[in-house]
């Protein structure tokens, strides 16, 4: 008799009632079931991804000149109560570049869109820029967040988020590789773009 993780009994009463093994999942979920599984998770991914690139986007202020805040900001949320996250924040702002630049490669989404993609990723540039320009700031380029209208946040707070700066670092950096990509290998749009 195999020892169990329950003893030799209770083995021998799972061997007796044949049961399936916990690992087989073919046993536990017919291919039928698994398949159709798949197929519910496979929907409510590309359902979500839409849902989630929708929101993300909401969360750019744009260049339309439309409310408080300064194009290329990115709020982490645009709740200002309870709790109030209506803030660009230098870490959060930078992932959320790197994964809108990851779109850009994405060959299903038409032209209109791409467009609207870069014209966000140069107004973070510009945002960027501008902040790096802001004098008397506590925690230099180390300051966690900002106010959407690109103003430095004076307020009590916390320490300094060292991670930030170098997030948004890469996050420019892959900007411009997509930018000169995009040019193929032609650097004057991006000098523009990114005064270098």
């Amino acid at each position: 008799m195999r020892q169990h993780m329950f003893g030799d009994v209770a083995a021998a009463e799972m061997h007796a009632l044949d049961m399936p093994n916990a690992w087989d999942a073919e046993a536990l979920f017919p291919a039928n079931i698994h398949r159709a599984a798949t197929q519910a998770l496979e929907s409510w991914i590309t359902a979500q991804d839409a849902f989630s690139r929708k929101h993300i986007l909401n969360n750019f202020a744009s260049s339309d000149g439309n409310g408080d805040a300064r194009a290329g900001a990115i709020c982490a949320s645009p709740s200002r109560k309870h709790p109030d996250y209506y803030y660009a924040w230098t870490r959060d702002s930078a992932l959320v570049v790197l994964e809108v630049i990851a779109w850009l490669d994405d060959n299903k989404l038409d032209y209109m869109l791409k467009d609207e993609l870069k014209q966000r990723l140069d107004d973070y540039v510009e945002f960027t820029r501008h902040l790096q320009g802001l004098k008397n700031l506590k925690y230099g380029l180390g300051e966690a967040k900002f106010h959407m209208d690109g103003t430095a946040f004076r307020a009590p707070w916390c320490n300094a988020q060292t991670d930030g700066p170098a997030l948004r670092a890469r996050a420019i950096l892959a900007y411009a590789q997509h930018v000169i990509k995009q040019a193929n290998g032609d650097t004057t749009r991006a000098h523009e773009l990114f005064a270098l």
